[in-house]
């Protein structure tokens, strides 16, 4: 996007001086924002209003925080060294988090007009803005420089885009990259765009996740017999006779004691029950805490009817009976595994903070017997994660790989195998490439799934797909997913975690050289850093295999490379603003499998401005796609 500053600044001191722009000038000041600043003079927003308005009263707990948190710390993490700071603000505009690494040259600037947590971006008080605008029109829109009202945010290219919530549609936040006024580009705004669209797939992931849990919990526990019932923030759901013992009892305080219980387990002090008079007896009321992701979602509630006082107490001070694995339970720990994993570095070397994210989410999973689903592009690793994550320890069965894409068109003789597999089966049982079952296969494993619900001996179910998106868009697959996907691990792109390839490319050496053990010569290694590398891990092991075999003792120089991969090492080193435009691009490209058109389309740019691009970087558009 092309913003003619100088006239911008004329129109803004015309407006400010005679509350309207001539008709000269207001065609160098885009539509949106014009109508902005009359909005913003309408609700008094003044523009000499050195900071943003401070308000207390934010919640920075909300089911938005926790979706937005890994997607905003993966995409400051792409910004990290630049002078960029990112923004989450609620559904009134106000900031809730903010990440701005301490060391960044743009965080005095935003430190000055007060752009901190609590503060108000909304237009009747900051005026035109990457926040407030953006909430106000329900749009992307990115501010540049003297396009805000506020004469203090004039330094700045705001670039915000609305979050929805992906079942009411209504507007939940928004988010916002601020950065220095000459750093303003097209690829931006789609940027942010698909950034907050990845935080809504999270928020339906997350509130799905959450409903069925305790629905599936509830079914479950009620199908077994007993008094039980299920409760949460804003749900409950009870058994006839629960409900009779509970009616009248405030649900809000049904609600304090799950929170309760979760820290008195949490302390170490056992379980902890509650007591409702019924008659010349009690019921006693325990409490099994519902896990997501480490937070509380609810908890199951199992009324033992009729007992006395006495017989109460004693059940009060006991931990609750181990009960069979159900999906949607709560995790259980595995307690002869510790909470570290000092042999992750080893297994799966990176120190990217993309790969450090994720192998502390691992860390927490593989304690756990929740179905996980690991996904990520093909090529990047997701089955060696599953592998280094439960690597059998002494006695314990082998993991056992199955692949889906052996389904094909056999379908039903496939599922059969399956039905044995599953019955004779304990420990780790994968399902590698689960997005590549057809519908009825789908719905067929679904069916064998339910099956294994309360079996003792059921396999642990965790699977991995490549394109899951798209495939779980299906009602059959959904289900499948949702099944065997409760907990989600993201894998990163090679692209992503480009300082891991040094690491990565040493243990590909080490693993398949023996003896023959290269060298890399500076220039092949900056050729393998910057290259785009789509098959990911899995063609970086190709390629550097090939090395070892054609290189023997020598050491690998640029010359050596194929050629594709050579021609990285001619290019100049890029900045990290313009690495993330190229990565954009590449991405853009694969997705349209080399339609440029399309392309353009998915950035929000025209095509020649893609070509134009292409050619800055040195990108040849006939080559090097897929």
């Amino acid at each position: 996007m092309s913003v003619p500053l100088r006239a911008v600044y004329r129109a803004r001191e015309e407006f400010f001086a005679d509350g309207e722009v001539g008709e000269q000038l207001a065609v160098k000041v885009r539509p949106e924002v014009l109508t902005s600043w009359r909005r913003s003079r309408m609700s008094g927003a003044s523009p000499l209003a050195p900071t943003l308005h401070y308000e207390d009263d934010v919640i920075t707990d909300s089911p938005l925080c926790i979706a937005a948190e890994p997607v905003l710390a993966k995409l400051a993490d792409r910004f990290s060294g630049l002078r960029a700071g990112v923004l989450l603000s609620d559904r009134n505009a106000r900031i809730i988090r903010r990440w701005v690494a301490p060391d960044s040259g743009i965080l005095l600037q935003m430190e000055r007009i007060s752009s901190i947590v609590g503060a108000s971006g909304s237009e009747q008080f900051i005026g035109t803005n990457g926040i407030g605008t953006v909430a106000e029109d329900r749009r992307a829109r990115m501010i540049v420089g003297p396009e805000h009202y506020a004469e203090a945010l004039s330094t700045f290219t705001c670039v915000g885009a609305p979050i929805h919530n992906p079942l009411t549609h209504k507007l939940e936040g928004i988010v916002t990259l601020n950065s220095d006024v000459d750093s303003a580009s097209p690829l931006l705004t789609p940027l942010i765009t698909s950034t907050a669209q990845e935080i809504e797939h999270r928020l339906l992931d997350q509130a799905s996740l959450r409903e069925r849990m305790l629905l599936d919990t509830f079914l479950t526990a009620n199908r077994a017999g007993g008094s039980v019932a299920v409760v949460g923030e804003d749900v409950f759901m009870a058994g006839p006779r629960a409900a009779r013992l509970l009616e009248g009892l405030d649900q809000a305080l049904i609600w304090q004691f799950a929170t309760e219980a979760v820290a008195t387990r949490r302390a170490g002090r056992g379980s902890r029950a509650i007591f409702i008079p019924t008659g010349n007896s009690v019921a006693a009321l325990r409490c099994s805490p519902l896990m997501v992701d480490g937070r509380l979602a609810g908890a199951l509630l199992e009324v033992d009817e009729g007992a006395d006082v006495a017989v109460a107490i004693a059940m009060s001070s006991r931990a609750p009976a181990a009960r069979p694995h159900v999906t949607g339970a709560a995790p259980r720990l595995r307690p002869a595994e510790s909470d570290g994993w000092p042999e992750a570095q080893q297994l799966l070397p990176g120190r990217s903070p993309a790969w450090q994210s994720t192998l502390r989410a691992a860390a927490v999973h593989r304690l756990s017997d929740l179905p996980i689903a690991v996904v990520g592009e093909a090529g990047t690793g997701k089955l060696s994660l599953l592998k280094a994550m439960f690597a059998p320890a002494a006695g314990d069965d082998p993991l056992h790989v199955i692949d889906c894409t052996t389904a094909g068109e056999g379908g039903a003789e496939w599922l059969a195998r399956m039905r044995v597999d599953l019955t004779q089966r304990s420990g780790v049982v994968v399902l590698r490439h689960l997005d590549a079952l057809d519908d009825d296969t789908a719905v067929g494993l679904s069916a064998q799934v339910d099956e294994l619900v309360g079996r003792p001996s059921a396999p642990h179910l965790v699977a991995t797909a490549d394109a899951v998106e798209a495939w779980a868009s299906k009602p059959a697959q959904r289900r499948l997913l949702d099944q065997v996907g409760v907990a989600r691990l993201e894998v990163p792109a090679l692209r992503e975690r480009r300082e891991d390839i040094k690491d990565l490319v040493a243990q590909i050496i080490t693993r398949h050289a023996g003896d023959r053990t290269p060298r890399l010569s500076h220039g092949a290694l900056v050729a393998m850093t910057r290259a785009q590398w789509p098959g990911n891990i899995r063609q970086l092991e190709s390629v550097v295999r090939g090395i070892i075999a054609s290189a023997g003792l020598r050491e690998v120089t640029v010359e050596m490379l194929p050629a594709w991969l050579g021609q990285y090492s001619s290019r100049r080193e890029l900045t990290q603003m313009e690495q993330v435009e190229l990565d954009a691009i590449m991405s853009a490209i694969q997705r349209s499998e080399g339609n440029k058109v399309l392309a353009a389309k998915l950035l929000g740019i025209s095509r020649s401005t893609l070509y134009r691009k292409m050619r800055s970087y040195k990108l040849d558009p006939d080559k090097h796609f897929f």
